[in-house]
């Protein structure tokens, strides 16, 4: 009798979106940082040693100067955020977001929950042990 086993089907692996798609810490904390600045007066330590941080001289500047300032901070993307210029730089973060929800709604069984998924587990374990057992019967013919 001339049975082949059958070969075993290989299911291509559902293709990931790429890890930067998820990778919104560092533009949220930015954006963070620059919304809650360090408090005036304080440098902000270079070398991250609490030892570092020394007052520095304020500088009174005119109105004209600060406007002309901020203008160039929010246009650079540094220095701290006026709370009305908040939700126009909060954008690229929103948008970074969506794209992650998007591309996590777009992947293989997102919407089936946790038991139905231990059920299929444990359904697919009992069938490696059934197929074990057959072998293990086979091996000793």
């Amino acid at each position: 009798m001339d049975t082949k086993p059958p070969t075993p089907t290989s299911h291509p692996l559902p293709s990931l979106p790429p890890p930067q798609t998820f990778d919104i810490l560092p533009p949220l904390h930015a954006l963070l940082t620059r919304v809650v600045p360090p408090p005036s007066g304080l440098q902000p330590p270079s070398n991250n040693d609490p030892a570092d941080i020394k007052p520095t001289s304020l500088n009174l500047a005119s109105s004209a100067d600060a406007t002309t300032n901020a203008a160039n901070t929010r246009a650079s993307g540094d220095g701290h955020i006026e709370i009305q210029h908040l939700a126009a730089e909060a954008s690229g973060v929103r948008v970074r977001i969506q794209k992650a929800r998007l591309a996590v709604k777009g992947m293989p069984d997102v919407e089936r929950g946790v038991e139905e998924q231990r059920e299929e587990m444990r359904a697919l374990e009992a069938r490696v042990e059934e197929l074990r057992g057959i072998l293990g019967g086979l091996g000793e013919r």
